[in-house]
């Protein structure tokens, strides 16, 4: 009985760790709105009928640098809690307007952040300084996704969604927390050199993957507890 309650108690306190990560909020969008995010500039959930279809589910995330709802880049990027200086040299010119969306999300070391995105541009037929740009945030580090001109030879130009010369397509990306804590994530982006032509940026399947090797060991030890519950009875 005691070694039984000892599996309990190691089982127990693994599956406490896990529960205590919070879980992203509303990370596949699909109570189609921004419920669980903190929302900068024009952003909202957005459905096949704007021509992309999102990879799971029914809803995707629209970011759009653009048009009246949009907030000035030094708003977003103090919203996401990173410098202005740090994301300068991501779209090689000044960021005028964008937008983002973000929340807050308890991890363990080795925790790994995946996410679907996809840029859409209307800049590929505008000049090299019109570089608008997307990225995605931990805390005060600001990591580059796409802009106009890093995607200028690698877009779809065939099949983009009414209103923009070119996309990326959808692709994943995964980030891998090396200490855990509460982290700010945030996803945004932004205009350079002007306050037209937009871009945006669609987000989808936003999800945290625990830790291996606490899975492995919650693993073993319902594997554990299984087996000795099963062993005949000592006579």
């Amino acid at each position: 009985m005691a070694i039984k309650m000892n599996y309990l108690a190691a089982v127990y306190a693994i599956s406490a760790a896990l529960s205590a990560q919070a879980a992203v909020s509303n990370g596949d969008f699909e109570t189609g709105n921004l419920t669980g995010w903190t929302p900068i500039g024009a952003a909202h959930a957005a459905t096949s009928s704007i021509s992309v279809t999102p990879p799971q589910g029914t809803y995707q995330a629209y970011i759009d640098n653009t048009g009246n709802f949009s907030a000035a880049a030094s708003a977003v990027a103090t919203s996401l809690g990173v410098s202005g200086s740090s994301i300068l040299a991501l779209g090689a010119g000044t960021p005028t307007t964008g937008s983002a969306i973000s929340q807050d999300i308890t991890i363990l070391a080795g925790d790994v952040l995946a996410f679907d995105w996809n840029f859409l541009t209307d800049e590929h037929d505008e000049a090299l300084q019109y570089n608008d740009f997307a990225m995605f945030t931990i805390s005060s580090t600001a990591n580059f996704l796409a802009s106009r001109d890093s995607t200028f030879s690698t877009l779809n130009l065939v099949s983009p969604p009414p209103g923009f010369d070119g996309q990326t397509n959808y692709a994943t990306q995964n980030y891998t927390f090396t200490s855990p804590g509460t982290y700010k994530i945030g996803f945004a982006v932004f205009n350079v050199g002007d306050a037209g032509h937009n871009s945006v940026l669609l987000l989808d399947s936003v999800a945290v993957t625990p830790e291996p090797t606490m899975l492995t060991m919650l693993a073993l030890s319902s594997v554990c507890l299984l087996r000795r519950g099963r062993s005949p009875q000592a006579r």
